[in-house]
This record gives structure tokens, sequence and C-alpha cells, in this order.
């Protein structure tokens, strides 16, 4: 019986019918984690680019701004300093709560994230106190910082557009 079973077209038929399926579900499969990859990378890669275009736009601004000012004022008696002073203290301080948002609140307090605000709140401490022998070690350490930052933020990006897959934090979320 189990040889006539086996001699029968429509057994042969179900067989082929049943690896037909199999293949087409895995074709399916593929493409579909394919086109997944593909939308990542193009999605997420896309915005971490931007991202890190826009941390080097407003820490560049921070960075000029702050040298324009230290120029400007570095020759002036403490009133006119303190005038000019609350004239660019609002855009400084802008700019630096513009990067601080832009960065990950749970790192440690000596990772770059942390050192780059550190030193961004040194900058304007210095100029409100009208002390500035430290600003060039400041600027200086906010640019490589950032340099630190877009880096890694980089590497980070590449390892995941090799993988297809986001990275995990290694921050546990407070809720």
């Amino acid at each position: 019986m189990l040889e006539e079973v086996f001699k029968s077209r429509l057994f042969w038929f179900v067989v082929g019918a049943i690896c037909t399926l199999f293949g087409v579900a895995l074709k399916v499969y593929f493409a579909n984690k394919s086109s997944n990859k593909k939308l990542f990378l193009e999605n997420v890669t896309v915005e971490r680019g931007k991202w890190r275009e826009q941390l080097r736009e407003e820490v560049s601004s921070f960075s000029a701004l702050a040298s324009k000012h230290y120029h400007s004022v570095k020759d002036l008696e403490g009133g006119l300093a303190s005038k000019k002073f609350s004239l660019d203290i609002q855009e400084l301080n802008e700019l630096r709560v513009k990067v601080r948002l832009r960065l990950n609140p749970h790192e440690n307090i000596d990772s770059y994230d942390t050192k780059l605000v550190r030193s961004m709140s040194r900058v304007l401490l210095q100029f409100e106190a009208q002390r500035y022998d430290r600003l060039d070690r400041e600027l200086l350490r906010i640019e490589r910082c950032t340099q630190h930052i877009l880096k890694n933020e980089w590497d980070k990006s590449k390892r995941e557009a090799i993988t297809g897959k986001m990275e995990k934090s290694r921050h546990k979320s407070f809720t």
C-alpha cells in the first residue's frame, strides 16, 4: 500500500507543492529581512548623520561665539564687559542647552558627554566672572570631547550599518 502511495502522481504533486511553498516562504523571509535592513540603513543611519552634523554645528557655533566674545571684551573695563556679556550669554547658553539635550543624560561622570557639557558651563562661568585665564583650555577640551563623541557615534553607525541592527543602549531607563 505504501509503495502505491509513493508511485502515485498525487503524492509527488503534494510533495512538490510543499517543497515549493517551503522555498517561497524562505525567499519571502530573506527578502523581508533584507528589506528591513535596507529601511534601517536608509532611515536610522541618515538620522544619525543629521544628529552628528547638528552637534558639530552647535558646538562650533558655541566655540566661535565664545572666542568672539572673549576678543571683544578682553580689553574692556568691567561695566562694558558686563553689558557685552549680557548680550552674548543668551545665545551661548542656548547653544549649551541644545548640546546638552542632544546628549545622553545617563552617561557616567567621566564620559565625554558629561565633560563636554561641564566645559561649556565653565566657559560661561569664566565669562560671568570676567576671568579668562583658562578659556583656551576649556575651548580645546570642548573640541576634543566633541571629536570623541562624533567618532564614537560614527563607529556605532558603521557597526549598525554592517549588522543592520540597532545597538542596545548601555544604560537602563528609569521608569
